[in-house]
């Protein structure tokens, strides 16, 4: 019950940081543009760096084994929602080219930004390196099948710009991999840096995910059952039973508990991204990130019950 205390007070914080954007946008003190902007300055910036200050900050004590089960169950977690992501839509009846919308939803969610906080309220700074290696293949695959699916919702042949992998997202992933690997210590001034601007990173990405939900009028969140049911598939079911079965494994618990959490976790902002970037629908993927995001809330502390 400790755990559960814990994870719902940090997900209130959260929900206080999302009220501001929200608050922010329906008072006018932010704009489409501002809205933009943030969002760049977060995905550019701070989020690359926010991954230099887990490399930083990580247990150095963490074992070659431990980092090769984690790198096995990265594999398997987004093998496991690639298929799911095939299933999903066909439980839940999606209809047309809904379905790519909720494949990408299913696959994408928010393994870095709400991840890290959450994460590091139930387990300190030691969890965020696991963390990372999500981070990477996120990158990699979002921007290769993640814009394969974005092009399908609009019923075109995918047009692929494998440049966009190339980001600072993914750059900074690698950069913050080798870093670890490497042993090397770092002081100031990059460790104050590092410290100041990762922290900002999480206030900032819920403040923007606040705004999001604030673009889009309350009936369009009411207006579909469909994506209530998915959210109870996404963020209750398919996490216990990752939970339950995985009990069963001779595994490291932190590394059992990370891959758990990361399914836990709601949809990803950036899959709205990638709609708006190339001309999709964004109706469907605003949804699941609303619902999801505030239903998390509630859930992922649910969900920690089972650890």
């Amino acid at each position: 019950m400790t755990t559960f205390l814990v994870l719902l007070k940090r997900m209130i914080a959260l929900l206080f940081m999302m009220a501001c954007g929200y608050y922010s946008y329906k008072k006018k003190w932010v704009g489409e543009e501002g809205y933009s902007s943030l969002s760049t300055i977060v995905a550019n910036i701070l989020n690359p760096i926010l991954l230099f200050n887990a490399v930083i900050t990580a247990d150095r004590s963490i074992g070659t084994g431990q980092i090769v089960q984690n790198l096995i169950l990265v594999g398997i977690y987004y093998l496991l929602l690639i298929v799911l992501g095939i299933v999903i839509p066909i439980i839940i009846r999606a209809k047309g080219t809904e379905s790519y919308q909720y494949n990408l939803m299913t696959i994408f969610s928010n393994v870095g930004f709400m991840a890290i906080p959450v994460l590091a309220a139930l387990y300190g700074n030691g969890a965020t390196i696991y963390i990372v290696f999500y981070v990477l293949v996120y990158n990699v695959l979002i921007y290769s099948y993640g814009l394969y699916l974005t092009v399908k919702t609009k019923g075109d042949k995918a047009k692929y710009q494998l440049k966009s992998m190339i980001n600072p997202g993914f750059i900074g992933s690698i950069l913050a991999i080798l870093l670890y690997a490497s042993g090397l210590e770092v002081g100031d001034p990059f460790t104050t840096i590092c410290g100041y601007m990762g922290d900002a990173t999480i206030p900032m990405s819920m403040f923007i995910t606040g705004i999001s939900i604030a673009k889009f009028p309350v009936r369009e969140y009411l207006a579909s059952v469909r994506v209530y049911i998915y959210s109870v598939i996404k963020l209750l079911i398919i996490p216990i039973a990752a939970a339950l079965i995985i009990k069963g494994f001779p595994l490291d618990g932190m590394v059992k508990n990370v891959f758990v959490m990361e399914i836990a976790m709601p949809v990803g902002a950036l899959v709205l991204a990638l709609n708006r970037n190339y001309g999709a629908n964004e109706i469907v993927t605003s949804r699941g990130i609303v619902i999801t995001t505030i239903l998390s809330i509630i859930t992922i502390p649910l969900v920690s019950l089972f650890l």
